[in-house]
């Protein structure tokens, strides 16, 4: 699915559109599993994790986990919230790829919604390796609206909102791989740099040996760039 992007002028505002606004920026919290020097990652865990391991401890005890596809497939969470998409309530941004419109106190509400770069092939490489989870800050009116327009090929096998999801102290769970939010680069190469991560990964056993020599070679690309 080609990816289109729309560049437009922002335009005046609408009536009670400041209000709106409003209301949808206070519903969109950051993630549960952010902080402040890294704002989207992605997890890989295994199914052998114990019981109180931080994949269990990072969702809400009152709603059980999705059941696993494969005893054999681990399972990758990837963070929505400017990990794939970029997406907020108000004026047109210059860039955009679509536009979602969930109700609120019984108006529509505008979300401008600007794709990460290679999100497609992304998810399509990971859904054929793994199975997929995505969480969200985001409640279930306006976040779900955005994945089905960009889960258009049924990738994803699990999405998790902000009531399955709870506090783990602002840190990043086990075996979590941070990198730059995505707001308006239409440049950016986050995505193809996991894809060719995950496709030498294959023949690994423990993944987590292989992300701590990956996050140590990010560490030196950002020292050399600095």
């Amino acid at each position: 699915m080609a990816s289109k992007i729309v560049k437009r002028t922002p335009t005046k505002s609408i009536k009670n559109r400041r209000k709106l606004t409003q209301q949808c920026c206070r519903s969109q919290k950051r993630s549960p599993i952010k902080n402040a020097s890294a704002t989207a990652s992605a997890s890989v865990k295994d199914h052998a994790d114990p019981p109180n391991s931080t994949r269990r401890s990072m969702f809400n005890d009152m709603i059980p986990l999705p059941p696993l596809l494969s005893p054999k497939k681990k399972t990758i969470f990837l963070d929505l919230d400017e990990t794939l998409v970029h997406f907020k309530p108000e004026l047109p941004p210059e860039k955009y790829n679509f536009i979602v419109r969930p109700v609120f106190d019984g108006e529509k509400v505008e979300f401008y919604v600007l794709r990460r770069p290679f999100v497609d092939e992304f998810l399509d490489f990971l859904s054929q390796r793994f199975g997929i989870v995505v969480l969200t800050a985001g409640i279930y009116e306006d976040a779900s609206l955005v994945l089905d327009r960009l889960d258009w090929r049924s990738w994803i096998s699990h999405r998790l909102y902000r009531d399955s999801c709870k506090e783990v102290n602002g840190i990043f769970p086990d075996n979590a791989i941070p990198f730059r939010p995505i707001v308006d680069d239409l440049e950016d190469g986050e995505l193809k740099k996991l894809i060719k991560f995950f496709e030498g990964c294959d023949s690994i056993e423990d993944i987590s040996d292989a992300l701590k020599f990956y996050l140590a070679d990010q560490e030196e690309e950002k020292k050399v760039e600095a």
